[in-house]
């Protein structure tokens, strides 16, 4: 049994048809907190985290959603073949079938790839410097008055701005790793995450990248990476370059990252070998998913 997580934001009808593809496996879901869960969500086969987050790109709170997902996915007791986490924006591309054939035949492999941090060129500003990502006025309001949103923003930028003159002091005892958002890994290591997350050395692991850029891309991983399930994964790969697309693990995903896939896409999807396809839309990808429906 794989226990799949999902991270949503939005598109109701793109979650249902995704868990559905994803049956017969246990399916987490957390919606972004500023997304109303009206009767859209209703009769989705998963089960959702109830206390929400309010969500922000390339925020912390990114972190805090997937940390809520792995809660939720271990109370339930059962001893998971793996833990996948997703967005609702991916599709599968194979047979899940096929996919627990993969775990099977690789039994404790963690599909997390990373690169070190200080290996290349940009990535250390993500952390040496002071980012605000997420809100800092009350969500609730700001999304009832949209011009606090700009000021918001605005605040925002204005504090990053007076704050990179200050260099950000590096987490003594842990070696900063960066890598793709999308990971699949063991029980096992999925405890080992949560338990560090809930530990002291946790708590300021927390600190230190709540201020970071694109945490969800680098916590995990840090986590992993500083580990002895680093020897148990696909882990550490040279710096080749900008990009996360470059380590990505089970995903085709785009080097734009920005890129809606369509059916005018499927000669790429399906010569990439991969498993998921990142980003698609039940508006713009429908004839896609339906070609996929049929694999």
């Amino acid at each position: 049994m794989i226990a799949f997580l999902i991270l949503a934001h939005t598109d109701p009808e793109q979650v249902r048809r995704l868990v559905d593809r994803l049956q017969p496996h246990d399916v987490y879901v957390h919606v972004d907190a500023k997304t109303e869960m009206g009767g859209s969500w209703d009769g989705i086969a998963a089960t959702f985290v109830s206390d929400r987050t309010a969500v922000y790109w390339a925020g912390f709170s990114q972190v805090d959603a997937t940390l809520k997902l792995l809660d939720l996915a271990l109370s339930k007791g059962t001893e998971y073949q793996r833990i996948v986490l997703l967005s609702g924006a991916c599709y599968p591309i194979k047979p899940i079938r096929e996919l627990s054939e993969l775990f099977e035949t690789s039994e404790h492999l963690n599909f997390m790839k990373y690169v070190a941090v200080d290996e290349s060129g940009h990535l250390p500003t993500l952390i040496d410097r002071t980012y605000f990502r997420d809100g800092i006025m009350p969500w609730r309001a700001v999304k009832r008055l949209p011009l606090l949103r700009h000021v918001e923003r605005a605040l925002r930028k204005v504090l990053e701005i007076a704050a990179r003159p200050i260099p950000r002091k590096r987490l003594e005892g842990w070696e900063p790793l960066h890598g793709s958002a999308y990971w699949a890994v063991t029980h096992e290591c999925a405890t080992h995450i949560l338990e560090t997350a809930r530990s002291a050395a946790g708590a300021k692991l927390k600190r230190y990248y709540k201020h970071a850029f694109a945490s969800d891309e680098q916590f995990f991983h840090t986590i992993v990476g500083n580990s002895r399930y680093a020897e148990e994964s696909t882990g550490r790969i040279p710096y080749l370059g900008r990009g996360t697309y470059r380590a990505a693990n089970l995903h085709l995903v785009d080097p734009s990252l920005a890129k809606w896939f369509t059916e005018t896409d499927l000669r790429e999807i399906r010569a990439s070998g991969m498993y998921f396809v990142r980003k698609v839309s039940s508006d713009r990808s429908v004839a896609l998913l339906n070609i996929l429906d049929q694999t």
